[in-house]
């Protein structure tokens, strides 16, 4: 029983060539990437209730810049998967002449017109091993789109919050500018009086002055974040635009039914580690097997004739295989192994580098949320004593054994507890947001009191 050698050669294929398998390493409780098809964008920031921050948010997410870059991207990479993949294919080709030619001797004329056809005969499936890195490459663009939308989304959220503090802080400030002024009178009529010097009354005349200037800080950083938001958003920013007044949703918190570092493996930076790990792999493959011998068929059918009615009369059809074995090549293939595991072994070593900086972030970030909620606690204390204070002194001067001053003084350290309190709500905040955006913008983290 005699064996076609192709056959032979289809066999040695399945049983050497096949595809890489390396199982997702288990970094510190981090769990294995999910697929890129299942990433989709959740709207954990309607938790808010901002019906402008969510439209602009769907719009950005659409027709941001930096999303329809991402998006352009991916597109590139669809193309290049489906040129990759249509290599494969067989290929055909249409030819067709004339020629006249004239000397002293009679002119002649002739005529020609063939088709060819060809097909590689892919031993060691090298392309299949491009097309991979094609499919791999393509997981990597979407991941960057996801990863883009993500940013820009959560960029959205960070502003918006730092223009509601703004918002909320205005009032805050108007307040003590306004108790400054009161300040200010007293110490204008003691001075007057001779009961304080003047250094008393130059202090309290440049605290006005400050915070007449912090006033018109807060009304500049109010409209520059609304240009911002904006702009982040895909929009034009305009002397009009402007982003309401709204609440800032202050019993919004993290709790997770399990350790968050298990829900970092849905971070996009880990997904495209891991993916660049498989199309290294994938390289490597294409390179050992681009070292074994191609094989390719080529058949051509032609037609002559010396005018366009004889064309059909002379035909020749032609087939043609080859089979190709690099022999000489300075080892410049086996160097391209080498290199290509190297490169496998840099990017495992990258994928855990990542799995390790986002584990570290992540206990940072709950650090920072322990120790910012530790200072609000111990912030609400010091503002629950001066509200004791200022009532003592409230009711001292109503009963004519007060100062007005002592009272106006301790108002204007309860306003400034306020600010600080309002302060550190906003990076409490900003904090979880960042958590949020950490483990992949999972909702379920998010609770409200």
């Amino acid at each position: 029983m005699k064996i076609s050698p192709f056959f032979c050669a289809f066999l040695l294929s399945g049983c050497i060539f096949s595809a890489p398998k390396r199982d997702i390493p288990n970094i510190g409780g981090v769990k294995g990437a999910q697929e890129t098809a299942t990433l989709v964008i959740k709207n954990w920031w309607q938790v808010f209730g901002s019906e402008k921050l969510n439209s602009s948010i769907a719009t950005a997410l659409q027709k941001s810049p930096a999303v329809m870059q991402a998006s352009a991207k991916v597109r590139q990479q669809k193309a290049l998967l489906i040129s990759a993949e249509g290599v494969k294919d067989i290929s055909a080709d249409l030819n067709s002449s004339a020629s006249l030619q004239k000397s002293d001797n009679p002119s002649s004329e002739s005529y020609s017109l063939s088709l060819s056809a060809g097909y590689n005969v892919d031993i060691a499936d090298v392309n299949g091993a491009a097309i991979a890195i094609a499919k791999s490459n393509l997981q990597s663009a979407e991941l960057s789109l996801f990863e883009t939308r993500q940013n820009v989304s959560n960029s959205l959220v960070k502003e918006w919050i730092k223009l509601q503090a703004l918002y909320d802080q205005e009032p805050m400030l108007l307040n003590r500018l306004e108790l400054a002024n009161k300040r200010l009178e007293i110490l204008q009529l003691r001075f007057d009086a001779g009961i304080v010097s003047i250094d008393d009354l130059l202090e309290q005349q440049q605290m006005v002055l400050q915070l007449r200037d912090s006033v018109k800080t807060l009304h500049s950083n109010i409209r520059n974040s609304n240009y911002n938001l904006i702009q982040i958003s895909g929009g034009i920013a305009d002397r009009d635009s402007k982003f309401d007044d709204e609440m800032l949703p202050l019993g919004f918190s993290i709790q997770a039914e399990k350790p968050l570092r298990e829900l970092l493996g849905q971070r996009t930076d880990i997904l495209s580690a891991w993916v660049q790990v498989n199309s290294s792999d994938w390289a490597v493959v294409k390179a050992e097997r681009s070292r074994y011998p191609s094989i390719s068929l080529k058949s051509t059918f032609s037609l002559t004739g010396e005018t366009p009615s004889k064309i059909f009369d002379n035909w020749l059809l032609s087939l043609v295989g080859s089979l190709v074995q690099p022999l000489l090549d300075g080892d410049s293939r086996k160097a391209e192994v080498v290199r290509s595991k190297a490169l496998a072994d840099q990017n495992l070593w990258k994928y855990r580098e990542t799995v390790v900086a986002a584990i570290s972030a992540l206990s940072q970030l709950l650090n920072e949320e322990n120790r910012i909620a530790d200072s609000i606690s111990l912030l609400k204390k010091h503002k629950n004593a001066l509200e004791k204070q200022f009532s003592q002194a409230k009711s001292k001067y109503k009963n004519g054994s007060g100062d007005y001053l002592s009272w106006v003084t301790i108002e204007d350290a309860i306003v400034q507890k306020q600010i600080e309190l309002l302060s550190k709500n906003r990076d409490l905040l900003l904090v979880r947001v960042n958590i949020i955006e950490e483990t992949g913008g999972n909702p379920s983290l998010i609770r409200e009191k």
